[in-house]
């Protein structure tokens, strides 16, 4: 496989407004890499499990934590990202913690040659926080900041000490950046 920097665009599907990354990573690193970075720049804590599915029927994870009795799961450490993402416009899918439920779209965007300087990957920009863990997927994210905004509701409270100070439009790119130096390629 040739060597290549792709740029990948990553999306909380169900975010509105979007919940979003773009960031690139060389194509050689496998999907224990890939399924880091992805944690790293969306802001999860990579306490759930995880699968990447392409073309819907390749399911890739950590055969130590997924029970594979009833479908073909390929291990995440044994393949490159390049190995099945081959073309701009490619697609795919990563579901991180099959309790809530968060699907996020990813797409490559472009493809670059090679260069020697690029180290780690790199985020070149997103958009709006990543939700709290355990918030109870899409649909109880957006609950949870209903309830936070009604203090009238029942449950305001104890939503308000769970989500403390949360800012739906923070992202930090210096800090993602400084944790995915980290990340070794």
């Amino acid at each position: 496989m040739k060597r290549q920097i792709y740029q990948f665009k990553i999306t909380l599907k169900g975010g509105k407004p979007p919940i979003w990354r773009r960031f690139q990573i060389l194509n050689s690193s496998d999907f224990e890499i890939f399924h880091q970075v992805i944690q790293t720049v969306m802001g999860w804590a990579d306490y759930h499990l995880f699968e990447f599915i392409i073309d819907d029927y390749i399911h890739i994870a950590d055969l130590e934590m997924i029970d594979d009795e009833f479908e073909e799961i390929i291990d995440f450490k044994s393949i490159k990202i390049g190995d099945y993402i081959i073309e701009k416009g490619d697609k795919l899918l990563y579901i991180y913690d099959f309790g809530d439920g968060w699907y996020h779209q990813i797409i490559l965007e472009k493809i670059f040659p090679f260069n020697k300087s690029f180290k780690h990957p790199i985020c070149l920009g997103g958009k709006r926080a990543c939700p709290p863990e355990d918030s109870g997927g899409i649909g109880g994210y957006y609950w949870n900041l209903r309830v936070m905004k009604d203090p009238n509701h029942s449950d305001h409270e104890h939503i308000k000490e769970w989500m403390g100070d949360f800012d739906t439009e923070y992202f930090d790119i210096e800090d993602t950046n400084n944790a995915l130096k980290e990340i070794k390629l």
